[in-house]
């Protein structure tokens, strides 16, 4: 028999993570495509799963979620005719989304994105692909600041759904035992 409090309390806690997560991307102005604030939504959340006696819940993001919150180290110097650098795919297809271009706007303070032409498309994804490789990228910490007070109430909030699913358990069993007697 699954515990059914538990079950209820860890989905509040999955939709209490998401809206904190939500909320910490509007915050920290971490919207571009909106890729990563669709990603954390509670829609896009696996449900509490129950494989015998252990509950399951997690939260999942898109990849680059972590790597914004935690930063990334510089993989090195490289010359300014390194082969591209993994991520530069990636890049080019950011950039290739009318709300980056629109941020971004044009060189030289040309903001008409739309007449980009391929080669400074691809330059600029060149450009940012090999900063990243040389630099990293400086860590956000959007996480924890605002995931830390729902964290601290999980264990005496889980405490208190165990007992009281023990609690009716022991209830209904001891209903059985007088109802057989």
């Amino acid at each position: 028999m699954a515990f059914d409090k538990l079950v209820d309390t860890l989905n509040g806690f999955r939709k209490a993570y998401t809206n904190a997560l939500g909320k910490s991307i509007k915050d920290n102005n971490l919207v571009a495509t909106g890729r990563l604030n669709t990603s954390v939504s509670l829609p896009k959340q696996p449900k509490v799963k129950i494989f015998g006696g252990i509950y399951n819940m997690a939260i999942t993001m898109e990849d680059y979620g972590l790597d914004l919150d935690e930063g990334t180290k510089p993989q090195g110097k490289r010359p300014n005719n390194f082969s591209f650098a993994k991520n530069y795919g990636d890049i080019y297809e950011w950039l290739s989304n009318p709300t980056i271009r629109d941020k971004i706007g044009g060189f030289k303070g040309n903001s008409d994105t739309e007449k980009w032409s391929q080669s400074k498309h691809e330059g600029l994804a060149f450009v940012i692909s090999r900063n990243l490789a040389n630099y990293g990228l400086r860590p956000r910490n959007w996480i924890d600041p605002y995931t830390e007070p729902i964290t601290r109430a999980v264990p005496s909030e889980i405490e208190e759904a165990i007992a009281d699913d023990v609690a009716l358990t022991m209830e209904q069993l001891k209903k059985f035992i007088e109802s057989q007697g």
